[in-house]
């Protein structure tokens, strides 16, 4: 059983959508699905180097409750969370990162919790001298 105390971060969820752009293409736009309180735990870490380029990743779990619309209507297609964040939903420049949905899964009786597992990679190119 999770204790209710150990959801203390504040998290954005947020979902994408296509748009058309003044030249008639589509572009990426991204929407709030819920702004909500979560168990963050954070997993795996690590990098490896791959045609000349260092990839980083780093595993996180966020747990949140499965109450209301919005919170069971999180699939993790085309998601994403925003964390850290301030209480009012802001990102906090320079520290707000964006970790993708790559799965969910339901916890606790009833379907009380749900888990929202992601990925954090970032790319660092190697400059050829």
């Amino acid at each position: 059983m999770l204790d209710i105390g150990s959801f203390d971060r504040k998290i954005l969820v947020q979902y994408a959508t296509t748009s058309k752009d003044s030249m008639g293409g589509t572009t990426k736009v991204w929407a709030t699905k819920i702004l909500c309180w979560s168990k963050v735990d954070f997993k795996d870490a690590g990098s490896k180097e791959k045609n000349s380029s260092i990839n980083s990743f780093q595993d996180v779990e966020f747990t949140i409750r499965n109450m209301g619309a919005n919170a069971q209507e999180i699939t993790g297609n085309n998601m994403r969370v925003l964390y850290p964040i301030l209480s009012n939903g802001n990102t906090i420049d320079s520290q707000t990162q964006y970790y993708n949905i790559v799965g969910v899964s339901q916890y606790g009786g009833r379907d009380k919790y749900k888990i929202l597992y992601t990925n954090l990679q970032t790319n660092d190119f190697r400059q050829q001298w």
